[in-house]
């Protein structure tokens, strides 16, 4: 997954658009659906006035139409992981299965167990706390 970002829209905030490859068509593809880009960039809009044109376009013609070049950064992975600092770098481990099935909204760290060890507790799921009744 790539990400593309740049104040395109000249209102002094960063606005986002990520792009994935399209295994059928063998290129990169907008991920973000036209309305929601084309609500940051309205412009978006005049170049690709249908749906089916903009799910047509390719990741570098949606970027052609910017304004101004994209910064792009890339993630390789997009599991749940820890870093454990190693002084001079950083060293990845996916957690395991149980924490990647479901977001993590918020981490916690301690010995929740007693053991002398500090223990990872991932925050995950979300519910909404009310509810309406019919």
């Amino acid at each position: 997954m790539r990400m593309y970002y740049g104040d395109f829209s000249d209102r002094g905030a960063l606005d986002l658009i990520e792009g994935v490859n399209d295994p059928m068509r063998g290129v990169e593809v907008p991920r973000r659906m036209r309305d929601a880009l084309a609500d940051a960039y309205p412009p978006l809009l005049g170049k690709y006035p249908t749906h089916k044109a903009y799910a047509e376009a390719t990741m570098e013609q949606v970027l052609g139409i910017l304004p101004k070049p994209a910064g792009k950064v890339e993630a390789r992975t997009l599991a749940s992981m820890v870093f454990f600092n190693r002084t001079n770098h950083f060293d990845g481990v996916a957690l395991p299965y149980e924490a990647q099935i479901a977001p993590a909204f918020a981490v916690n760290v301690g010995d929740f167990d007693g053991d002398g060890n500090e223990d990872i507790f991932l925050s995950q799921n979300f519910f909404r706390v009310g509810f309406h009744l019919r």
